[in-house]
Parts: structure tokens; sequence; C-alpha cells
């Protein structure tokens, strides 16, 4: 594992990442390597991630919380929860949680119900994902962390960098669909206990997922339709 800050992770199956990403800048801390941008870092192999974060802010997100900021922090969250401790325990595939199968396998993963409209996100990334040089897992939630940061009132993830990619799609049915409080209680349930988020990361990532444009501004919402 590569890390650039030592604080409290947020559980790596929801949104892990290798960067601490601040207002789309970057923290200083526990300094081992200078990048060739004068930014400070703890290994030197992070000093490749400000050239995909430039990448993504420049040409996908253009420092903005709109549409594809919104579509990559939901990516983050559908590959992400794809996991099943309860069919593992049946001796089943449970789904690999955060390990890019969803943008690996879209032919599958892409026409579940709960994914719909995620295969134009997948493809619209797909070519910031081939010249970043990171593995398809770590991209997504990476490209989620720095989407957020655009986002005003977005909470601060702390991330790692590291997971391996998905050799097989993950079962269908492990996302919730967001449909009213049934939404809501499956994904409390299913971030409490499989993921183990504490309620407050819950709230920050119910609204993280559901971020909106009203009146030219930006604000986000934890909706229950």
């Amino acid at each position: 594992m590569v890390f650039m800050v030592f604080k409290k992770l947020i559980p790596a199956a929801l949104l892990a990442l290798a960067v601490r990403v601040v207002e789309a800048g970057v923290v200083k801390r526990n300094t081992a390597a200078t990048c060739a941008n004068g930014e400070t870092v703890v290994n030197a192999e992070c000093c490749a991630l400000f050239r995909v974060r430039e990448d993504l802010q420049n040409n996908l997100f253009r420092n903005e919380c709109g549409d594809e900021a919104h579509e990559a922090i939901r990516l983050t969250f559908h590959d992400a929860i794809a996991f099943s401790p309860a069919l593992e325990a049946e001796g089943k595939f449970g789904g690999g949680g955060a390990d890019g199968s969803i943008a690996i396998f879209p032919q599958v993963e892409t026409n579940f119900q709960a994914n719909v409209g995620l295969d134009e996100v997948v493809e619209g990334q797909r070519v910031f994902l081939e010249r970043s040089g990171m593995g398809v897992a770590d991209f997504i939630q990476f490209a989620g962390a720095v989407a957020l940061t655009n986002c005003p009132g977005a909470p601060v993830m702390n991330a790692s960098i590291g997971r391996v990619d998905a050799t097989r799609p993950a079962p269908d049915g492990l996302v919730p669909e967001p449909f009213g409080k049934r939404y809501l209680m499956t994904l409390s349930v299913l971030s409490l206990t499989v993921v183990q988020t504490t309620l407050t990361e819950l709230y920050q990532y119910c609204c993280a997922h559901n971020p909106v444009i009203k009146r030219g501004t930006v604000r986000t919402v934890l909706s229950a339709r």
C-alpha cells in the first residue's frame, strides 16, 4: 500500500484513494520525496498522481461540481458496495467490493437495473483511465475523490492505493436501488454492517451520492423519494 497521509481511513470498500485531495490540492506532511512540480509526498510513487489529478480536473470535471463529477462519485459507490459477506459465508462469490469490476466487466454490471446509465460514465472515463497508468479499481476511487473536491461542503476523503483489479464481475442484486425509504434503509444496513461505516460517514456518503444543482449553485441533499 502507498500512503500519503496517516489519519483514520474511510472504509476501503466505499471510497479509498491514494492522495488526500483537498480543494484539488494535496496535504503536505511526513515528507519523504519532492515531486517535479515541487509538491512533497511520503512516497515518490505518489508523484504520478498529480498528473492524473490535473488531467481529470482540467479535461473531465473542469473544476466543477457538474454532471461528470456527480457521475464519478456515483460510480465509486456502485463499484464498491457490490460485496456480500453473506454470500461468501455460503461458499458463493460475493463480489469484490471496490475492485473495478463495474468497469472491467461493463457488459455485465452496467446492465444491472441498479447500474442503469453507468455504461456511459465508464466509457467516458476510459480514456482518462488508460492514460493514467493506474489500476482500474484505484482509478475509479481516485477519480471519485477528485470529483468530490469540486463540490462545496463535501467531506474530505483520506484514501489508499493498492487494490487488486477484479477477475470476475460482481453478482447482481448487491447494489441498492434509489427508491424511497427502502433505498435509504438498505444503504444504511449495508454501510453500517457490511462496510462498517459510522453514522457520520454514512450521512456523508448519502449526501455525496446525491449532489444536485439548483439555481446555478451547488448543494448536496439527502433525499428519500
